[in-house]
């Protein structure tokens, strides 16, 4: 186990792995993508902001692109107010806004039950949304996105929709996201070799934000996501393909 061995020795070792993985992983495979139908005219959204239906809004984007591909209506949603907030100069004020807003919606019961009970008619969640908004002081950006969720009846999608906008974000700052598991949690130490050999298998003006979780099914060795490669250095997969060959062999 990790606590047993020696902090500089298991960075060497992981960290050679960790370079040999990182150059033969085959990137993830993108899930199957349904059969392509014609796209539906879509009118435009008015300047600086977004239009909203029952199908989400559509970006007045013109030329800009977003920094990452995100998906589902609340990557939608997410892409049209990145892009509203690009357009007002307020995109770290919506990021802020937020999180904010997320954060009082853990300790306050009413503000949690406005975004989750459907039977609260639209009509009222935006009015209080409205007095919300100005007690939190959030930029209009943020204001307008949380009324049109309430008006659309996808104010339950507001977390979601964050994740995803904090996805772009991300990227729009060169960030790229990593996950490593492993059986033990790992020390300061080894969390700075792990992120110093993934910084180098990124492009120049990215930068790897490392992130931990320990399970302890895995046994020993590391599980490593970075952007799109997936590296199993773990005891268990180990295991596991010497037990596939053992039984090949019988």
């Amino acid at each position: 186990m990790l606590a047993s061995m020696g902090v500089s020795g298991i960075a060497r070792r992981q960290g050679v792995m960790l370079c040999r993985g990182l150059a033969s992983a085959p990137a993830k495979k993108p899930p199957a993508a349904a059969p392509s139908t014609p796209a539906k005219a879509t009118p435009a959204a008015p300047k600086g902001g977004a239009t909203g239906g029952k199908d989400g809004p559509t970006a007045s984007t013109g030329k800009m692109a977003l920094p990452t591909r995100v998906t589902g209506l609340e990557g939608r949603y997410a892409g049209a107010v990145f892009c509203a907030a690009h357009a007002a100069n307020q995109v770290a004020n919506v990021e802020k806004d937020l999180a904010s807003f997320l954060a009082t919606a853990q300790v306050s019961k009413d503000l949690a039950e406005l975004i989750k009970n459907p039977s609260i008619p639209r009509r009222i969640k935006g009015e209080a949304m409205t007095a919300i908004s100005k007690k939190l002081g959030v930029c209009s950006t943020t204001a307008k996105m949380l009324q049109l969720l309430c008006e659309n009846g996808r104010i339950d999608m507001v977390g979601k929709i964050a994740g995803k906008f904090s996805l772009i974000m991300s990227a729009s700052r060169g960030e790229v996201p990593a996950l490593v598991t492993s059986a033990d949690p790992l020390s300061a130490e080894q969390k700075a070799s792990l992120a110093a050999a993934l910084n180098k298998f990124v492009s120049k003006g990215e930068k790897v934000v490392l992130s931990t979780k320990v399970d302890e099914s895995i046994l020993g060795g590391l599980v490593v996501d970075v952007g799109d490669k997936h590296i199993d250095m773990s005891v268990a997969s180990r295991i596991n393909r010497l037990q596939t060959l053992l039984n090949a062999a019988v």
